[in-house]
């Protein structure tokens, strides 16, 4: 059984409950993760208990608080309330389950949404609207005027099925992290600006429209996770698409963070770049635009600045996530290192994120390359999350000994550890056959893979490489590799560590650090 319990918890337990403890919390389960509703996998991810009232709450260390939760759930939830994060992690489960990359629908779909068309009645500067449901909401119809025109609108309250997504004007999918942070904003402030929609006639009856939604689909999303019924929407009475469309763009181009384009990687960029960006796809259009097309678009004098921001942004949206755990190992400015594993972000992103990326740009339209994008930011987190578990045992420091110090401290060394990410990146391009280049981005991720490269890094961790200390000349090379921070890949491929052992194909000869 994959379950996780350290000693130091097993300790807190009350005698009584100290003896079977993870067979009487897998009893407990069901089976399902008690954070995400997931199956626990047995031979999978890791599983581990989690306090439903945290300890920092005065929870107490018992089984009657204690669930067996995926370790990535559990890491998630820190010390957030069991209650705020289940039903977020429980509709980041199901869109997973589905493919991922989900539009505001087809989320929505997944809560039970199905949306309807509503029954509008105007007169004068008055609207009656009635919903599915029969229930009725009349309210006051203001009007603005400016250069464009005239422009009308309302604030009404709707149910949840009174919502379609503008497929039109809305390209952009739901992103994980997003959904968390307005999740987390709309439980504690006041909402600022209401979701908008504009109006297209149903032909299915009389006076019958849909509310196409064309801005604030996270927040839209966030409403309907957090359990409420209704909110309140602006609703744009005779916009057009392209109206909306521009009116989008100019709410966003305000919000650096949030790009309408689907090249959301713009988000990690400069200002000066993030307009080049959105004048160049305004230039070719959306359905034809690419991040290679991107930087041969630029004039030639500046593709080499080009690319360097593309790289940075590629860097920066993985440095960026909440999942990382790996980034505690990395520095923040002026920030003193804690062991000798620490880094600072430059080497970071030079010897670890740069050997796992596809820093080339993608040829692929933005639209196409998104989904590749984060699939392989998906994959790259889940190694580096999968190293630094299997190297630091968050979960059971109190296991670490001596020798797995020794492993961290060789492995600390910029040369291994470029040489470590370039041998994973290089296994899993091997056993799924796939090209150089594109091996975290060709494949979709599943348990399948999630298990292979658990145990390939298990397997790379494990080689005596990294705690014998035999004085062969095989070893004293490595010794000298590392500590001159050159030509390390020879010597760690001399003795072994090459892309068959870590995939599993080939195993260690007994003399393989031998001379």
């Amino acid at each position: 059984m994959a379950i996780k319990i350290s000693k130091t918890l097993i300790k807190k337990l009350p005698k009584n409950e100290q003896d079977n403890a993870d067979q009487l919390l897998w009893n407990k389960s069901g089976e399902l993760c008690f954070l995400c509703g997931g199956v626990l996998n047995e031979a999978g991810e890791d599983i581990v208990p989690d306090h439903d009232i945290p300890e920092s709450d005065k929870g107490e260390t018992i089984l009657d608080n204690l669930n067996l939760t995926h370790v990535s759930c559990n890491s998630f939830k820190r010390n957030h309330p069991t209650v705020d994060v289940r039903p977020y992690l429980k509709l980041v489960r199901l869109m997973k389950d589905n493919g991922g990359f989900l539009k505001y629908d087809q989320a929505a779909k997944l809560l039970n949404i199905e949306p309807k068309p509503i029954q509008i009645l105007s007169e004068g500067n008055n609207a009656t609207f009635t919903f599915a449901d029969n229930s009725i909401s009349s309210v006051q119809v203001y009007s603005e005027t400016n250069k464009e025109g005239d422009f009308k609108f309302c604030f009404v309250e709707v149910p949840a099925n009174a919502i379609f997504n503008d497929d039109e004007c809305q390209p952009r999918t739901i992103k994980e992290q997003h959904l968390w942070q307005i999740y987390n904003d709309i439980n504690r402030n006041p909402l600022h600006e209401a979701p908008a929609c504009r109006l297209k006639k149903d032909l299915t009856g009389i006076n019958l429209y849909n509310a196409l939604m064309f801005d604030g689909q996270h927040k839209t999303l966030a409403f309907w996770v957090d359990g409420r019924e209704k909110i309140v929407i602006k609703v744009y009475i005779d916009i057009t698409k392209d109206q909306a469309i521009r009116l989008v763009n100019s709410v966003q181009s305000k919000i650096k963070k949030l790009p309408l384009s689907p090249f959301e990687l713009a988000a990690k960029m400069s200002d000066e770049w993030q307009d080049r960006v959105s004048k160049y796809e305004t230039e070719v259009g959306t359905e034809n635009a690419s991040e290679d097309g991107f930087i041969n678009w630029v004039d030639k004098d500046e593709k080499a600045r080009a690319k360097s921001a593309f790289t940075d942004a590629l860097y920066q949206s993985i440095i960026d996530s909440d999942n990382l755990e790996f980034k505690k190992t990395v520095l923040k400015p002026g920030q003193k290192p804690t062991d000798e594993f620490s880094m600072s972000e430059t080497t970071f992103k030079n010897k670890v994120l740069k050997q796992l990326l596809h820093t080339a740009p993608l040829k692929e339209t933005f639209l196409s390359s998104q989904k590749l994008r984060s699939r392989e930011a998906d994959i790259v987190i889940k190694i580096l999350n999968t190293f630094y578990q299997q190297l630091f045992k968050p979960d059971a420091p109190d296991l670490l000994t001596p020798q797995d110090e020794l492993k961290r401290k060789r492995l600390a060394y910029q040369v291994s550890l470029a040489y470590v990410m370039t041998l994973i990146r290089s296994v899993f391009g091997k056993k799924y056959i796939l090209p150089d280049g594109r091996e975290l981005i060709d494949k979709e991720i599943d348990e399948e893979r999630i298990d292979f490269i658990e145990n390939s890094i298990k397997r790379i961790l494990d080689h005596p490489v990294w705690v014998s200390k035999e004085q062969s000349k095989k070893m004293q090379a490595i010794t000298t590799a590392l500590i001159k921070n050159h030509d390390a890949a020879k010597a760690l491929s001399d003795v072994g560590l090459k892309p068959g052992y870590g995939g599993g194909l080939d195993e260690l000869d007994a003399t393989c650090l031998s001379d």
